[in-house]
């Protein structure tokens, strides 16, 4: 087992390899693999934070799509008397229901 850390005993016929080491071969037959070791096929983290934050951004849309046609709609029916319209520094648009 060279280049491999053995922290335990290795039986008898056995291929060990890897850190910590892990028996591969007895008896010249490979060992079906009780931990997986595949480190290609592995869930992006920043891939599903940013999937995560696109569908809550899709969400928060669609609720502000709602609040401006339910203002709209008020405002129509005379149970308000304006819809004003703010855009701060960084050109977001905020609406003010008076």
């Amino acid at each position: 087992a060279a280049g491999a850390v053995v922290l335990g005993d290795v039986p008898e016929f056995s291929t060990a390899v890897g850190i910590p080491a892990h028996v591969v071969k007895r008896a010249g037959a490979k060992v079906a693999q009780s931990v997986d070791l595949d480190q290609v096929h592995i869930p992006d983290p920043v891939e599903n934070e940013l999937k995560a934050i696109r569908e809550r951004i899709l969400v928060l849309e669609e609720k502000v799509k709602k609040a401006k046609k339910s203002a709209e709609d008020a405002k129509k029916l005379g149970l308000v008397h304006s819809i004003g319209q703010i855009t701060s520094q960084n050109s977001d648009k905020f609406y003010t229901i008076c």
